[in-house]
């Protein structure tokens, strides 16, 4: 029977080749052949209009018999259509001799592969309803929820691509987070509940979150390849010969004894504690680098401890930490000119702590210098920065003859005093705003013996940016002083002042990218009648425009505007012409009437050896020219 089967097959097919050999074209469209005499008529249906119920088409090829032919090759179509069909023959003949796995009937499996093929087949149709972790610290339940839903793996059976999709979607969130090291290791499948167990790596830092270990760069010795300092390999060379470090042979090598920078104090600072997660903080390792601890980062890296935990190792190489600064300086009391002396060590307690001892010095001989002692922990950043300073100002303000006892007795001599500064205070930067809170307790003194002892508090907020059209930008930043005289009685006192600062860029001139800028300047302090000496002193001078000069009044209310128009100049590198013109109204303490101050004028920016350098030649109201020479660069937004 078998072999009458196959036969009735082979004839059919022999058939079906003649006919395609004949028709090639019928074939390839699934045809339906008519013969007329010479013509072939040939009702072409295509699958996808046949699909749609559209009728068939119709086509008419010209057959010549004989001699003449189509351009289709019969012979080749009919050499190609065979060994296709054979190709297909051959497989239909060996598929009743084809092997396939037969499964073992269920009585002759023992209990254990029953068991494990019974669970395939619960995972294979069991629809997940839940997700848990089971050994996760940092992970909310809401995050894992949210990652099952996008990835579709609640309502069907596990699949691999959702279950790489959880994964993807937690290892985002671990990263955003900090946690760089954690991630997803697997998932298990609880049939009974129908719900995902997912596995998490999550490393604990070590004992010691992080290690430091500092190196010194040696110079390489050509001769006999020993390691030596710079200062040593200078020393070996002649006197009138000159080396660039950067032609020598360097190398680091660890030195033996610790460095300055304790380890403990930078975990702090990161967040690494013992036996919590490893946990990277982006915005503290950016101020780490910054603090100047480090003049070079050799390898930062988190390194596996034989029992698991992870610790941070770095190599490092050390800044110098003590620093003698010298330069000129202005009293914020009298405006005068001085010579200012700065030693510090920015690194005292191994946690970036910087002890800064300062002496200044005005430019006339009368007048004892003044001191300060600071002592600074910015904690690279983080909440709980302070900043500590004992002070003694010489302010030596002269009005009128000193012989008068009047004026004696109202012409400051100094002040001594301890402030204590919070960096950051943390109730007004949760709101994304910078600021910083002092308290102050000072005994200030005049040249005719008059004591005032003050306690004050001060909130400084700001500066608030915000970017306006056409890439202007505008600020504002304010202060809060409150605060009493300690007398018989106590006598309150309270100062408030804002500040507003706007550029503006206008037109670009055809030699130069930088555009011409306008700049704006508003300031507004108001102030009650108990405020100290000294700090209406202080208000006099913040308040003083261009072009007056000498000793400034005591000022108490005043309103105070600057105007600017900054036109770069093209071929001198770093200089700017300014036009400006400045307006001051201003009361006096115990006083009802307003002084009004205005000057316009030009002035000169320019850069000298990274020093911004400034002068001004100003015109008065009161049609006196005057002129202001000054350090530092001019207010931006």
């Amino acid at each position: 029977k078998t072999i009458t089967t196959h036969l009735a097959s082979i004839v059919l097919l022999v058939s079906f080749i003649c006919a395609n050999a004949l028709t090639p074209q019928a074939r390839s469209n699934h045809g339906i052949i008519i013969t007329k005499d010479e013509e072939v008529l040939i009702h072409v249906s295509d699958d996808d209009s046949l699909r749609k119920g559209a009728c068939a088409s119709q086509l008419t090829v010209r057959v010549v018999r004989g001699g003449g032919g189509s351009s289709a090759n019969p012979l080749s179509n009919l050499k190609n259509f065979v060994f296709k069909a054979f190709q297909n023959l051959s497989s239909t003949l060996t598929k009743p001799f084809t092997f396939r796995s037969i499964k073992k009937p269920s009585i002759l499996q023992s209990p254990r592969e029953r068991r494990e093929n019974k669970l395939q087949e619960q995972l294979r149709t069991v629809p997940i309803e839940n997700v848990i972790v089971r050994n996760s610290t940092v992970l909310p339940k809401e995050v894992v929820d949210m990652a099952a839903k996008r990835a579709g793996l609640f309502g069907r059976p596990l699949q691999t691509e959702a279950v790489q999709e959880v994964a993807n979607s937690l290892k985002q969130w671990y990263e955003t987070n900090g946690f760089v090291l954690h991630n997803m290791i697997g998932v298990s499948v609880q049939v009974e509940n129908r719900t995902a167990e997912l596995a998490m790596e999550e490393p604990v830092s070590s004992k010691y979150p992080i290690s430091i270990t500092c190196c010194r760069e040696m110079v390489i010795d050509p001769n006999d390849g020993s390691l030596l300092t710079l200062k040593q390999y200078r020393d070996t060379l002649p006197k009138e010969s000159k080396i660039k470090k950067s032609d020598l042979n360097t190398t680091f090598v660890p030195i033996a004894s610790a460095g300055k920078t304790k380890p403990n104090r930078i975990a702090s600072a990161m967040g690494l504690s013992p036996g919590k997660s490893f946990r990277w903080n982006t915005y503290t390792w950016n101020r780490i680098m910054q603090s100047g601890l480090f003049r070079q980062f050799l390898k930062v890296a988190p390194e596996r401890m034989p029992d698991g935990t992870v610790q941070l190792q770095m190599v490092v190489e050390e800044a110098e930490q003590r620093n003698l600064e010298y330069g000129v300086t202005k009293s914020q009391y009298t405006d005068g000119w001085g010579g200012e002396v700065d030693f510090s060590h920015k690194n005292i307690l191994g946690g970036g702590e910087c002890l800064t001892v300062s002496i200044r010095k005005g430019a006339t001989r009368k007048g004892g210098p003044s001191v300060k002692l600071q002592f600074l922990d910015e904690k690279f950043g983080m909440p709980g920065g302070y900043d500590v300073q004992v002070f003694s100002d010489y302010i030596g303000e002269n009005q009128g003859e000193s012989d008068e006892e009047d004026l004696k007795d109202k012409n400051l001599l100094g002040r001594k005093g301890i402030s204590f500064n919070l960096l950051r205070n943390s109730i007004v930067e949760k709101y994304g705003i910078p600021s910083m809170a002092s308290a102050c307790l000072e005994r200030t003194s005049t040249k005719g013996g008059l004591h005032e002892s003050v306690g004050s508090t001060t909130l400084s907020i700001g500066p608030i940016s915000k970017q306006l059209p056409l890439q202007a930008r505008t600020n504002i930043f304010g202060k809060f002083t409150i605060g009493t005289q300690f007398t018989d009685t106590l006598l309150p006192f309270s100062s408030v002042t804002a500040t507003t600062r706007q550029t503006v860029p206008l037109a670009s001139l055809s030699e130069s990218k930088q555009p011409i800028v306008l700049a704006l300047q508003h300031a507004v302090t108001v102030s009650t009648s108990g405020l100290p000496s000294h700090e209406a002193k202080s208000q006099g001078v913040a308040c003083k425009i261009r072009g007056y000069r000498g000793e400034n009044d005591r000022i108490a209310t005043a309103l105070v505007g600057t105007t600017e128009l900054r036109f770069p100049l093209p071929r001198l590198e770093d200089a700017k012409l300014i036009v400006f013109g400045d307006w001051c109204a201003s009361q006096a303490p115990c006083s009802s009437s307003f002084g009004r101050r205005a000057s316009v004028g030009l002035g000169i920016r320019k850069s000298f050896q990274g020093m911004p350098l400034k002068y001004d030649v100003s015109y008065t109201k009161e049609g006196k020219f005057g002129v202001f020479f000054g350090f530092g660069p001019d207010f931006d937004a």
